[in-house]
């Protein structure tokens, strides 16, 4: 098996994954949050939260350094700011959440699928997540949740493709 086949199968389990954490976040979000708050506290869920960010973006960024020849400048400049500042102006959270699990969402589907379905997959996702929520007794559906999951997937995505996908098929 080449090594091209074995990314993608790894690619392809870890958005199965991530989409398998979404769903069950969604039907399990306000157990899982009182048990947080309980626990270890907002305040110590939210470091673990941007840390988790901080980590995750840092190992996207090294892969794209590593596979580049010239840092895409350009496109940290927005991006830092999207998933480092944004998600740390939030006040709950659970929008903290949306953008982690969103944005490698929308990262994954762009390096899983052909960047016309990437989106419209992260545009089902994000609004299906909602929709999914607004049926359940104890969750809300808000409009304001499906922008901050649709901002989180599309930005990862754009960033995957600008960064990765176009550079490689230059």
């Amino acid at each position: 098996m080449n090594r091209n086949m074995t990314n993608q199968r790894l690619i392809g389990f870890f958005w199965i994954l991530n989409g398998v954490t979404i769903l069950l976040l969604s039907v399990f979000g306000r157990s899982l949050q009182y048990w947080v708050a309980e626990t270890i506290g907002y305040g110590l869920a939210a470091w673990i939260l941007g840390l988790s960010m901080l980590v995750g973006i840092g190992l996207l960024i090294s892969r794209v350094l590593k596979d580049n020849e010239r840092p895409p400048w350009v496109h940290l400049v927005w991006f830092i700011p999207l998933f480092l500042i944004v998600p740390l102006l939030l006040e709950r959270v659970e929008e903290r959440m949306h953008f982690l699990t969103f944005g490698l969402f929308g990262a994954l589907s762009m390096a899983l699928f052909a960047p016309r379905y990437a989106f419209i997959i992260c545009l089902l996702g994000a609004g299906g997540d909602e929709l999914l929520q607004f049926y359940l007794p104890d969750r809300v559906g808000d409009w304001r949740d499906v922008a901050f999951n649709a901002l989180a997937s599309f930005g990862a995505a754009i960033f995957f493709y600008t960064t990765v996908l176009f550079r490689r098929n230059r």
